[in-house]
């Protein structure tokens, strides 16, 4: 069966990993001074009491729908970006102080918040230049204190910090109903062609990824991945799989965008089985309150070593929105959905070119700190087309067939010890055709242990 690329490989946005708050009991005690109330806000004295007494989670679910009635008033803005800032959500703080930096330009415990805003975000010139502001506006002895303390922390995180390497590994046990993938249709009696194969299988994966930070703004990766997959009923199908790449991604407050090539190569049954060339582009847009557009684009060009009448070029293009919802708090639920065209290119398959449309949406749940779920559905279809002077000498081709494919999966992850995660996860897909030989049911049951290095960074 044809290896159809794997499209949520292709969905990868980065986003800035915030840095733990360390300063939390000097930003309370200059908390801004609350004065006016507005309508339908909280009252002052319970935002200063919930502030004191570090009870974020509920001060950002009372402000964070809000923000589009009361963003710009100076009260809502600070008691908003201090909760935010706290929970780990340093893009949103930013919106919110830098809103109350520009209507009190004098306001230097603003602008301490924001610039650890910003430092969080790994805008470290940014945050360094408010700093130094604040340092130049006769602060009182707290804020001066305040003020060399981010400044310390920035120059920490700036020199060794240029390098970071990150490591994980995981392994894998589950359960495969149909381990080939191949068709459930038995061509004729005594095949076994296109019969179903059920077995155990292990998992073995190990991934780096080295990242160099030029600046505030622009980095450069690279990056590697090796997995191993053994089903235990069905020696033909030892699988091995390394994965090359190397990109450079670049970021602003609003905007992100990344550049990736990459090399992957298979092997079955120590056999070289396929070499996959590509090259990525993704883009992020952030929207206001928590939300974001995304775009990406992938070309890539398959290689098979037995079957070279199965060499096919895609193209990948498509683009989608990701978003946070808080009416569940104290829980938070992500949400992203997607919509793809995919396009291959197979001038000497006998069986022909096909294109289509594809669509997934996933969610993940943050129950706690040490559990979140999540669930994922993907659709896809694509039709063929038999206009290359190949299909039409062999005759092999029918432009009339159609193939749907349904994904489904749910998952779990959660927190044993310090970096080392418990995931469960079944999926299920479905495959229907025209043509019976290309019909097939999948359903996969797996438990997996990951765990993750302490980041190396010099």
């Amino acid at each position: 069966m044809q290896r159809i690329p794997n499209v949520n490989a292709y969905l990868r946005f980065c986003h800035p990993n915030s840095a733990k708050n360390l300063a939390v009991v000097a930003l309370l005690a200059l908390a801004l001074p609350i004065q006016a109330q507005a309508e339908n806000l909280p009252a002052v004295s319970t935002l200063e009491q919930q502030l004191q007494s570090r009870d974020f989670q509920r001060v950002y679910q009372s402000l964070q729908p809000l923000e589009f009635n009361f963003a710009g008033q100076p009260r809502y803005d600070w008691a908003y970006g201090v909760a935010a800032l706290q929970l780990g959500k340093p893009d949103e703080a930013s919106w919110a102080l830098e809103r109350l930096v520009v209507t009190q330009p004098s306001n230097l415990q603003a602008k301490l918040a924001l610039a650890q805003a910003y430092t969080d975000m790994g805008r470290i010139n940014s945050a360094e230049a408010l700093a130094q502001e604040v340092l130049a506006s006769n602060p009182s002895a707290r804020q001066r204190v305040s003020a060399e303390n981010l400044l310390s922390r920035i120059q920490a995180a700036r020199q060794p910090h240029r390098l970071t390497l990150t490591t994980r590994f995981d392994a894998a046990l589950g359960y495969d109903t149909n381990v080939s993938s191949a068709p459930g249709y038995r061509f004729e009696p005594g095949s076994s062609f296109g019969e179903k194969t059920p077995s155990l299988f292990s998992e073995l994966a190990a991934r780096q990824r080295l990242t160099w930070q030029k600046d505030d703004n622009l980095s450069f990766y690279g990056r590697y991945r090796i997995r191993d997959t053994r089903p235990y009923s069905e020696s033909d199908y030892l699988r091995q799989n390394l994965l090359l790449a190397a990109g450079v991604e670049y970021r602003t407050r609003d905007w992100q965008m990344g550049v990736e090539p990459g090399l992957s190569k298979g092997w079955l049954n120590a056999k070289n089985e396929f070499t996959e060339t590509a090259l990525s582009l993704n883009g992020l847009y952030q929207l206001q309150g928590a939300q974001a557009l995304l775009g990406f684009l992938t070309l890539s060009s398959l290689e098979y070593d037995a079957t070279p009448d199965n060499n096919t070029d895609f193209t990948l293009i498509g683009g989608g929105w990701s978003g946070q919802n808080t009416d569940l708090l104290p829980w938070t639920l992500q949400i992203t959905a997607t919509a793809y065209w995919l396009t291959a290119d197979s001038s000497k398959n006998p069986t022909g070119d096909f294109s289509g449309p594809g669509a997934g949406i996933s969610g993940v749940l943050h129950y706690s700190q040490d559990w979140q779920f999540n669930a994922r559905l993907g659709l896809a279809s694509r039709s063929y087309s038999c206009s290359s002077s190949h299909t039409q000498i062999l005759n092999l081709c029918d432009a009339s067939r159609t193939e749907q494919q349904l994904n489904l999966a749910i998952g779990a992850r959660h927190l044993l010890m310090p970096r080392l995660y418990l995931l469960p996860e079944l999926a299920m897909t479905r495959q229907s055709s025209d043509y019976r030989e290309f019909d097939y049911n999948r359903i996969t049951a797996k438990v997996s242990v990951r765990y993750d290095l302490e980041p190396w960074k010099r």
